[in-house]
């Protein structure tokens, strides 16, 4: 594999963590504020269940639109981690737009993380089923 296959293959991957990232921390930022967000994704009381479909959703187009698994799998996993930093940084924006930024300690963070962690190991494991799921129905197109 020559460098330019290497590049194309990186710029791909950057390009789709680029695209998903926004879209996991919206939904953990969902998840822990449902009454702030200004697009609705569910009813608040199905918010866990809702983001178990979102991830094999977007898994599931991840595996439509990319060949490899592993390639797939980097996406899901780089892009989830880094959604949830995002989500956090979303969290803790306020604080900083209006001059609060002594007032952001470790509680707040903790408390998102609280009522948020079990979406850092749902995006993962139900976005590499959607994967799996995405490859399958891409190789039935291809035939």
């Amino acid at each position: 594999m020559d460098i330019a296959e290497k590049i194309h293959v990186f710029s791909r991957i950057l390009l789709f963590v680029l695209l998903t990232t926004p879209v996991y921390s919206y939904l953990t930022f969902y998840l822990v504020y449902p009454v702030i967000c200004v697009l609705p994704v569910g009813a608040y009381p199905y918010t866990y269940l809702l983001d178990v479909f979102y991830a094999i959703v977007i898994g599931l187009f991840l595996g439509i639109l990319i060949e490899s698994l592993q390639e797939i799998f980097l996406v899901i996993i780089v892009s989830s981690f880094l959604g949830y930093i995002l989500a956090i940084v979303y969290q803790a924006f306020p604080y900083f737009l209006y001059g609060y930024s002594l007032y952001i300690s470790d509680i707040v963070i903790m408390r998102f993380v609280e009522y948020s962690w079990l979406v850092f190991i749902i995006y993962p494991m139900m976005g590499i089923i959607g994967g799996l799921i995405g490859g399958y129905i891409r190789d039935k197109l291809e035939d």
